[in-house]
């Protein structure tokens, strides 16, 4: 459904309603999040995700080998016990990145830069305050009672304990790292995030490396070693990303002026949408520590808690976190097409990430139904019981495995659009109330082994896949709207608008939302629902069902039409309610239509009949002479930067290169030892020039095209000689290319 404001007047702050216009400003933002190819788009987003993830996920794995080799399976457990511990923590402080995230991925999509870059500025500053003023005094101090909690024994506990005073007093690092990823992964950049990632990745590494089983003069720390590295590679990298996000040039930086205190409208804000994800990760990991409770209550509960830290902490996280990747791309897309005023395409880019995450998840789970004592030897886990724990656990999780992906990326489809609630009543019910509850039933009238706890983590898996696939297919998110002010933060829940004042009448917002049938009760899509006083309408979506969002209250007069059918003038009160619903019946109608007479000059696209501006193009494809690229070729080639685009034309050669500088674009039939080499670049008919000269080199052209994102192109037109250049563009150059913007269509 669309929505157009023809008044687009200034006092109405909320862009991100639903069925809000797109506005297609073009800025920093990557456009093709909401207007190219949908798989493409979530794929771009998820695969720099799920590579770092996967990498970081190694790490992790490379950790335990080196403490199980080093140490032995204690260091193990102390490990995957202490991080269970740790992960309560910061997964609640981080929650209020959730909230940053819904904020700015509504924000980009809507295109208003101020407030991504003010929302990302508070955020890390709540960040800095809870990693030094909560987590680095409370963590150290209640560190031995919370692993007296989970039952750590004593070998364990002697272990965990070091490691998890170390993590709590430097977790600075760490939670800057995920918060300023979350930022640029909402805005559309995954890539950056990523190579921080492998870069922290890397030097946590080499720090455990040296510092679990020590190096010349540095001594054996063993798993405390393992806690130091991993707070000094965080450390380092986010004090770097911090340094980029202060200059500047990346797609999120910091504001510069306006004050840099805190803003505790932004602030509120974080917690109003991040706080439900918070307490669900709150609830979600004291399910887990309450699970190890279970575990370390069985007969044999070290080989148990070794199994469980090496199975599901370490391997079992090769699909969890390529699933939070897919989550985090599910989120980022849905929340930016919602802020555009796109919810079916938000939909589908939430089932294109389940099918990803669900075909992923089957692969990994082969490995583990196939090879459960090889995987778990890589750990140095050799001794009977355990292997025998482990393998029962492993075969489990392989099954699991397809629950969980599909649930957290239907997680991440209803966290990103705004419904941060009901993950939060899934993940109680799934994560906690079933597997728990098998758990203390089986305990309380038999005998309680690790196999019943297994089964019992299985079938809240299964839980929480059905109810989070269920409750985003109810679509209720559709209806969720936010905005920020130096006052609030407004939340549209549900079917009713919020009051808001309008700076020019005085008036309030008010929702007229239904469906349009025909004589039969079949929907009718398309169908023009106008409020003509205020020029605002939207088309009916394929269910017939409509949303209009309108500044005024009172007696209104609503306007229902569509070719091939009878309008109506439909009279609405919204003098008691904001809110009206209802049910539009259309008659169908016959219509006589005045004699046209149509003048053909030469053909082109009906879906540019309204344009004249590419009309030259058109003339020019039908003479057959140069090469000519249309909107469609460009999306199918999925292509992040213009060179792309030019991959196997013959003629040209595409020399594609990370660094942007080092690409080129050459012309077999020009030489480039010609010194009057040249190749001219046209943009809307108007001729552009390299920086720095009047000769377009191979590497100048690959510049000047660079000039343009290829979701701003609309057709290409290349000549790859001077024969074949029109007489418009016929300058001094060998070779031409022309390219048609999608901007000024008239």
């Amino acid at each position: 459904m669309t929505e157009t404001d023809a008044t687009a007047s200034s006092e109405l702050d909320l862009p991100l309603a639903p069925g809000a216009p797109s506005p297609a400003t073009p800025g920093r933002y990557d456009r093709s999040i909401i207007e190219g190819p949908l798989r493409s788009a979530v794929w771009k987003i998820a695969w720099p995700t799920m590579l770092m993830n996967i990498i970081g996920g190694l790490q992790g794995i490379i950790d335990h080998v080196l403490v199980g080799h080093f140490v032995g399976y204690a260091g193990n457990a102390a490990i995957g016990v202490a991080w269970q511990i740790i992960i309560v923590v910061i997964v609640f402080i981080t929650s209020l990145f959730t909230g940053m995230s819904v904020l700015v991925a509504r924000f980009a999509g809507a295109g208003e830069e101020g407030k991504v870059d003010r929302t990302v500025y508070q955020a890390f500053l709540t960040a800095l305050g809870m990693s030094l003023l909560v987590m680095a005094p409370l963590g150290y101090f209640l560190s031995p009672a919370l692993l007296d909690l989970v039952n750590a024994a004593p070998a364990v506990k002697a272990q965990a304990l070091p490691f998890l005073r170390i993590m709590f007093l430097f977790s600075t690092g760490m939670l800057l790292f995920y918060m300023l990823g979350g930022a640029l992964r909402s805005a559309g950049d995954a890539r950056t995030p990523m190579i921080l990632g492998i870069a922290m990745t890397v030097l946590n590494i080499v720090f455990n490396v040296i510092l679990i089983p020590g190096l010349g003069p540095i001594p054996a720390f063993g798993t405390t070693g393992s806690a130091m590295g991993t707070v000094l590679a965080s450390g380092l990298v986010s004090a770097y990303a911090l340094y980029k996000f202060w200059r500047g040039g990346w797609v999120v930086s910091f504001p510069h002026g306006g004050g840099y205190g805190p803003d505790w409208a932004i602030i509120r804000a974080l917690f109003r949408f991040g706080l439900p994800t918070g307490i669900q990760g709150i609830a979600m990991n004291i399910g887990g520590v309450f699970m190890l409770a279970f575990i370390g209550s069985l007969a044999q509960s070290a080989a148990a808690q070794a199994a469980f830290a090496v199975s599901y902490t370490q391997l079992f996280s090769l699909i969890t976190w390529t699933s939070v990747g897919l989550m985090g791309a599910a989120a980022a897309v849905a929340g930016q097409n919602l802020g555009a005023g796109k919810p079916d395409r938000a939909t589908e880019a939430v089932h294109v990430a389940a099918r990803i995450g669900m075909m992923g998840a089957a692969l990994v789970g082969m490995f583990f139904l196939l090879l459960p004592r090889q995987l778990l030897a890589v750990f140095g886990m050799d001794e009977p019981n355990v292997v025998e724990i482990g393998t029962q656990l492993l075969r489990i999780l392989s099954v699991s495995g397809v629950f969980i992906a599909v649930a957290l990326t239907y997680t991440g489809g209803l966290q990103g659009t705004g419904d941060t609630r009901s993950p939060l009543y899934i993940s109680i019910v799934s994560q906690v109330l079933v597997p728990l509850g098998i758990c203390y039933a089986i305990q309380q009238t038999g005998t309680l082994e690790a196999l019943h706890i297994w089964v019992a983590i299985l079938i809240g898996h299964a839980t929480r896949c059905a109810l989070s696939v269920a409750r985003f297919n109810q679509g209720n998110w559709r209806r969720i709207a936010v905005d920020l002010d130096k006052a609030a933060v407004v939340v549209l829940i549900g079917l009713a608008a919020a009051s808001a004042a309008s700076a020019q009448t005085g008036s309030a917002r008010s929702v007229i939302e239904g469906r349009v049938v025909g004589p039969t009760g079949t929907p009718i899509e398309d169908v023009e629902v106008l409020w003509q006083q205020g020029k605002r309408s939207v088309l009916t979506r394929a269910d017939g069902g409509f949303n209009l969002v309108i500044p005024a209250r009172g007696e209104v007069i609503v306007l229902v039409r569509r070719l091939g059918f009878n309008a109506q003038a439909l009279r609405v009160d919204l003098t008691r309610s904001t809110l009206w619903r209802g049910e539009i019946v259309l008659q169908q109608g016959s219509f006589r239509l005045p004699d046209v007479e149509v003048t053909a000059r030469y053909a082109k696209p009906a879906a540019y009949a309204g344009t004249a501006k590419f009309d030259d193009f058109f003339r020019r494809q039908r003479l057959g002479v140069g090469t000519y690229i249309s909107r469609e070729q460009i999306e199918r080639s999925n292509a992040f930067h213009t060179i792309e685009i030019l991959r196997g034309i013959p003629g040209v050669r595409a020399d594609i290169h990370p660094v942007i500088t080092d690409q080129a674009v050459s012309f077999a039939r020009c030489s480039q030892r010609d010194p009057d080499y040249n190749v001219t670049v046209w943009i809307d008919g108007q001729r552009i020039y390299p920086e720095g000269g009047s000769v377009a080199s191979p590497k100048a052209v690959a510049e000047m095209i660079a000039r343009i994102s290829p979701t701003g192109i609309e057709m290409i037109e290349i000549y790859r000689g001077a024969s074949q250049i029109p007489a418009e563009y016929h300058t001094d150059g060998c070779a031409a290319m022309v390219i048609w913007t999608r901007h000024n269509r008239v």
